[in-house]
This record gives structure tokens, C-alpha cells and sequence, in this order.
């Protein structure tokens, strides 16, 4: 993944290794890096797969 504007009315984008472009606002920004935290938590324990089963929402 690669940064490739830094303020494009104002979120951040970002491309990812297959391609897809997306935007970040500074908000969603803090919310991402403690959600990727947590992955990086979750996998590193070797707990069983998360998973959230979206037809809830």
C-alpha cells in the first residue's frame, strides 16, 4: 500500500497492491490505525478467525 496524495479535498489516499485507490479522512485515519492494531493483536496471539457476520447490520 502506498500513499499517493496527502490532501485531496481533505482526505488522504491511498492505493493498494492490487489497484484500488481510497480515501481517508484525518478522522478515519486515528479509527484505521487502532483497527489495524487490533488485527495485528489478534493475529500475532493466534486467537481463532474474527469475524463479523454483517447480516446482523
Amino acid at each position: 500500500m502506498k500513499l499517493t496524495d496527502s490532501n485531496s479535498k481533505g482526505k488522504c489516499i491511498f492505493q493498494t497492491r492490487g489497484g484500488v485507490y481510497f480515501g481517508l479522512t484525518p478522522d478515519e485515519l486515528d479509527e484505521a490505525e487502532e483497527a489495524i492494531a487490533q488485527a495485528q493483536n489478534h493475529l500475532d496471539s493466534e486467537l481463532p478467525r474474527f469475524r463479523v457476520d454483517s447480516r446482523k447490520y
